[in-house]
């Protein structure tokens, strides 16, 4: 599947994220436009990486298999700040 690796290393940089996040990354990496289709793209890539055991889905989010984490407000506010490092790591 296209970027499918990409978004395993963005997981694995972030840990816990939903999927406006991942999303919002890949947007600013340039690797696909705003918009419907790159929520779609995401969001089947990151059911295959389920799928695959790479990552785990939980309620409106997606981790790594060794995250405790349930996604709440910490965590929600860390990947937050992480994802923006991320959208600037390239520039």
């Amino acid at each position: 599947m296209a970027h499918e690796n990409t978004i395993l290393e963005i997981m694995q940089k972030i840990v816990i994220a939903d999927l406006q996040t991942v999303a919002g990354i890949m947007e600013a990496k340039g690797i696909w436009k705003a918009g419907d289709s790159t929520y779609q793209n995401v969001h089947k890539c990151l059911i295959h990486l389920v799928k695959e055991g790479q990552l785990v889905k939980g309620k409106n989010y997606y981790k790594i298999p060794s995250c405790k984490s349930e996604y709440q407000e910490h965590a929600q506010l860390l990947s937050a700040a992480i994802a923006e490092i991320l959208k600037l790591e390239d520039e």
